[in-house]
């Protein structure tokens, strides 16, 4: 039966081919083309043999088991806490591209951008050993601290003793210390100080003083503190806890004294234990910006500044500066072991050298495209995406608002006020469509800072030292010199499509345009069931619960208007709410405004996209007769696109965090929930009523 079914499709789609050819000759046949080599090569095995049969269908049973557990069967969890998803799957398959492109030796030899991304790669994969770990740390401590007694080999007669110096060290690859904090500050084109980390807060990675001390003792040891100075250890880390515990606001104090703009001389008054004007200067000029004596500056919290920096003043004058040494060396090297990926306990490849070609490591790769996203982005336009391509995803974003700004007329339970609003703020929302154009990724290739410092193939965390300081120069630079474009955005080789509400835009990014939501020789169905599902989604959030908050121009609503039809739309997700509390690992959750606004895009969503694709559909057609075998098939494809680009299963912790943290609920009730309240599913799919994938409630919106 599916030959034979396989079969009749064939040849209705050449029967409507032949027909558009004839009658029009114009490009747009390959809508209709529904078997394209694109799709999966067994879709006969997904779509019913007869919909007018009296027995239901596994698809009516449970839609997710029917589209997605070949998936999961293909895509096994191990291990506890495993996890995975159709997202995964991308992330992966791209790394696998980075990997080919960084290993491959013959691969675009004269570019020096990336052969200093395959060195760094290499040294990732080569050289993570204790005793590259070591060695690194000793010697930058050497080179940055004069040296540290607790371990003789280092020791020297010119120690760092000056507050300044010392924490200087530390704020210029980070920006951060527990002392203080700096930045800079946009709105107002000010330095920002803020009050240092605080070790244990609610935002602590920490979960107690013991487990810490346990991380801080092992690192103070793996880098050469002798066990026989257990005790110095242990002082700088009471210290340590001491000097960085969260101050209550005193009683009494004035707002002033929170928060302001300040003149360094005031700065100083606050904190003389550090010489300000020295440490701006030597800050600042790393990023090339002249005028930093001009900078105004921002205090935060500067009652929390000043008690601190009078606690490192009483330490220096008691003459505990041994103690105080020992506990900025160990701040850095935490900071610098926490950040960089572990050794080997077994070691590493043996052969290092530079012509030895790196296997897969896809902590290293994660590692490779933070620290080289735009030579990397540059490489994945050119070998992945195109203006096609773009064009492509600017149609379907346009055609679908075309239909919000319809169904939106149709909702009678929105004021005609109201109505004007919403379809004013989705004709006027643009789309980031795959990537900007290919200039843009070398000219944030130029502004980065990591370019200053040549990778070593033989010493990755020397390598991680310097790709963190340049960081931060890049985050200062970006904010002085106000770069546009930024070399702080994210790559578009990030598999992720976001509604940003303050620009009123839409991103979808080239890593997601991929299988299973792209098929470059796919149909009309297959592109809007999964494509053009998740950029109706984001569109959907620009009137959803929250989107309705803000105008076209990205300004939050004042008044009430805004207030009342938000919470108007989330009175009208109740229904929502208690169909998806029944199902598992989301009766919390759906109850949560965050929850229903994703549930709600979901579902609109879905139905925008649907009816898109509908009328393309017709559109195309002509006068061309269809076949309603054809158009029911076209449409059942529609569905199973949607359902098999959210495959995902979940293990342990990971199982815990996307049942409670999440906000989407998870991938197996993001299509069951979605389709049960589509009239169009259950008929594509002949779907009995009251059967389980058909109810006889449904819950709707818009």
């Amino acid at each position: 039966m599916s030959k034979q079914l396989n079969k009749r499709f064939v040849q209705y789609g050449i029967l409507i081919i032949s027909s558009l050819v004839i009658i029009s000759g114009c490009s747009f046949i390959i809508y209709f083309v529904l078997t394209k080599t694109g799709e999966p090569k067994n879709l006969a095995t997904y779509l019913p043999n007869d919909t007018t049969n009296s027995t239901i269908s596994n698809a009516c049973h449970d839609f997710y088991h029917f589209a997605c557990e070949e998936w999961e069967k293909r895509n096994p969890l191990i291990g506890q806490d495993a996890s995975w998803t159709t997202f995964n799957a991308m992330q992966m398959k791209t790394n696998h591209y980075f990997w080919k492109i960084i290993a491959d030796e013959s691969y675009e030899i004269e570019d020096s951008h990336l052969q200093n991304a395959r060195k760094f790669y290499k040294s990732c994969v080569f050289t993570r050993d204790l005793k590259t770990t070591k060695l690194t740390y000793q010697s930058l401590i050497r080179d940055l601290f004069g040296g540290w007694k607790l371990i003789p080999s280092i020791s020297t007669d010119t120690e760092v003793t000056d507050l300044t110096d010392l924490f200087l060290s530390i704020i210029s690859h980070t920006g951060s210390s527990h002392l203080f904090s700096l930045n800079i500050e946009e709105k107002i084109f000010a330095i920002n100080i803020s009050p240092g980390r605080i070790v244990f807060d609610s935002g602590s990675e920490w979960t107690s003083i013991d487990e810490f001390e346990v991380i801080y003792n092992k690192i103070a040891f793996a880098m050469g503190v002798p066990y026989s100075k257990q005790s110095e250890i242990k002082d700088a880390f009471l210290m340590m806890i001491d000097l960085s515990n969260k101050i209550p606001i005193p009683k009494g104090i004035h707002l002033s004294e929170l928060n302001g703009i300040i003149s360094i001389e005031e700065l100083q008054l606050i904190c003389p234990q550090i010489n300000w004007d020295y440490l701006f200067e030597k800050l600042l000029q790393e990023t090339g910006y002249e005028k930093y004596n001009q900078l105004s500056i921002i205090i935060e919290k500067r009652y929390q500044l000043k008690y601190r920096c009078e606690k490192y003043g009483d330490i220096m004058k008691r003459g505990d500066k041994g103690t105080l040494r020992t506990m900025i060396i160990m701040e850095f090297l935490v900071q610098q072991v926490l950040h960089a990926l572990t050794f080997y306990t077994n070691g590493t490849d043996s052969n290092s050298n530079s012509s030895s070609q790196p296997h897969f490591d896809e902590l290293c790769i994660s590692q490779l495209q933070s620290a080289f996203p735009w030579t990397l982005e540059r490489h994945y336009i050119r070998s992945h995406v195109n203006e096609t391509h773009k064009t492509e995803v600017i149609n379907m974003f346009n055609e679908i608002k075309v239909t919000v700004i319809d169904l939106l007329s149709k909702i009678d339970w929105l004021n005609e006020k109201d109505k004007a609003f919403m379809q004013d703020k989705i004709s006027k929302l643009s789309i980031f469509a795959l990537y900007s154009d290919q200039k843009t990724s070398q000219e944030k290739e130029n502004l980065s800072t990591v370019l200053q410092y040549p990778m070593r193939v033989d010493n990755y965390y020397l390598n991680e030292f310097y790709i963190r300081k340049a960081k931060y120069i890049d985050t200062l630079k970006t904010r002085l010199f106000n770069y546009n474009p930024s070399p702080l955005e994210s790559p578009i080789f990030i598999n992720r499509a976001y509604y940003n509400k303050r620009e009123n835009r839409i991103y979808v990014n080239a890593g997601i345009f991929q299988f299973p939501f792209y098929y470059e020789n796919g149909s009309l169905a297959s592109k809007y069931g999964a494509l053009g599902w998740a950029i109706s989604h984001e569109i959907m959030h620009a009137i959803g619960i929250k989107g309705v908050l803000v105008d076209a121009s990205g300004t939050s609503l004042s008044g009430l208007s805004g207030l009342i039809l938000s919470a108007e739309i989330e009175t009208k997700t109740s229904c929502f709410s208690n169909q998806y509390r029944f199902y598992k690992f989301t009766n919390y959750k759906a109850l949560q405004t965050d929850t229903r606004e994703e549930i709600l895009a979901d579902i609109d969503g879905l139905k925008a996209s649907y009816y898109t694709y509908r009328r393309l559909y017709d559109k195309y057609s002509n006068s061309v007769k269809q076949d309603s075998n054809i158009s029911l098939i076209s449409d059942q494809l529609f569905f199973l696109s949607f359902a098999q680009s959210l495959c995902g299963h979940h293990h342990g912790i990971n199982l815990l965090i996307h049942s409670v943290i999440i906000p989407h609920v998870m991938e197996r009730y993001r299509v069951i929930g979605a389709l049960v309240n589509s009239k169009e599913f259950a008929h594509a799919y002949g779907c009995p009523v009251g059967s389980p994938m058909n109810p006889e409630t449904k819950c709707g919106v818009r």
